[in-house]
Formats: structure tokens, sequence, C-alpha cells
């Protein structure tokens, strides 16, 4: 009985050593063994390589984005207001008669071709702002890199450190 006191009770310290390291440590060196309840010995965080999350790569995909969806729009609202009879569109109800000026096609048009210059202006300076980012890390941390290239005149390797 005493034993299983005794093994419970350094269970518990166990378990409370190991909650209270999760909290006051980073999420990146929760890698810890423990010795005993009383200490706690830190081991060294495993090398993790994150390619997706290096700085600027996240605007330049969000700019990116922006260009081409707003480009999408931008020529879909062009060809819409060549082909529209005018470029503007007015509807009024007045003593229940409806009157239409104008054609359909065209005002969508136009909302079209603002509304892509509008997402393209922002996604142009996002894109570049980030590209510059991210070219400023590639410079300041350079990687190591293999490529190979085969063409219609031959084969290449090319090793870069």
């Amino acid at each position: 009985m005493k034993i299983m006191i005794a093994v419970l009770c350094g269970m518990v310290a166990s378990m409370a050593a190991q909650a209270q390291l999760a909290r006051y440590t980073p999420a990146q060196s929760r890698h810890a063994s423990l010795v005993s309840p009383l200490r706690v010995q830190e081991t060294a965080a495993p090398l993790r390589i994150q390619t997706g999350n290096l700085p600027g790569k996240h605007g330049m995909r969000t700019g990116k984005t922006l260009v081409i969806a707003g480009g999408v729009l931008l020529v879909g609202g062009i060809v819409l207001a060549s082909t529209a009879d005018a470029l503007y569109y007015n509807t009024s109800t007045t003593n229940g008669t409806t009157t239409e000026e104008g054609d359909l096609k065209g005002g969508l048009g136009v909302l079209m071709i603002v509304g892509g210059v509008g997402m393209i202006t922002p996604g142009l300076i996002i894109w570049h702002k980030s590209k510059k980012r991210y070219d400023q890390y590639l410079m300041e941390h350079p990687q190591q890199s293999l490529n190979i290239n085969v063409g219609a005149a031959g084969a290449g390797l090319t090793y870069r450190f």
C-alpha cells in the first residue's frame, strides 16, 4: 500500500512538472525530458525547415491573387462595356411606372472595370513590397540548392552554396 501511494505521488509530481514546463516554455522548445519530479532537463529542439513561412511569401501570394482576380474583372468589364449600347444604366419608378435608361451590360461593365483596377492596384503594391522583403531575406540567409537542368542542348548540374 505504501509503495502504491509513493508511485502515485511520483506520477502526480511528474505530471505537474510537465504541465508547468509546458506553460512557461515557448512552443518551439517544449522538448524536455523529466529527470526527477523536482528537476526538468531541457533538450535541444529538433531542426524544422519551414519554407512556406519565409518573410514576404504570404504577401507575394496575396498580391498575385489580387492581380489575377482584378485582371479577370478588368478584362470581363472591358468586354461587357465594349459590347454595350450605353455605358450607364438607370431605373426609376414613378406612380407605378418603371423607366429604364441606358444598357445593363454597360453599367455592369463599368463596375467590373472599376473593381478590377481597385484590385490590381493594391495587389501590385503588396506583391512588389513582399517580393523585396523576400529577396532581402534570401540575401541575408543564403541557402544551399541543387538544380538539375535537362534540355535540348544538353544537361547541366548547378550547386549553389
